[in-house]
């Protein structure tokens, strides 16, 4: 069995969320390419996209972390 270790764990966590904005922002351009065949809303549609992509994801990590950091608060060793 390979074990990884944590800093390996962090880039493919990274490239896990890049690959899933990317795609989701790309997606997302391309229904609003198809409907409205304007170039400018698109391009503006895919970095809105991936704008609200990032800071989803850093709330998300930052919700987390905030919850860990009140378990040990609470808890202490």
């Amino acid at each position: 069995m390979i074990t990884l270790t944590i800093p390996v764990k962090l880039i493919l966590k990274g490239f896990e969320y890049a690959v899933a904005l990317l795609g989701g922002a790309f997606i997302f351009a391309m229904i609003v390419s198809v409907v409205t065949s304007n170039q400018g809303l698109t391009t503006c549609v895919f970095w809105s996209g991936l704008f609200l992509g990032i800071l989803a994801v850093l709330t998300s990590e930052l919700q987390k972390r905030e919850a860990q950091w009140q378990r040990t608060q609470l808890h202490p060793s």
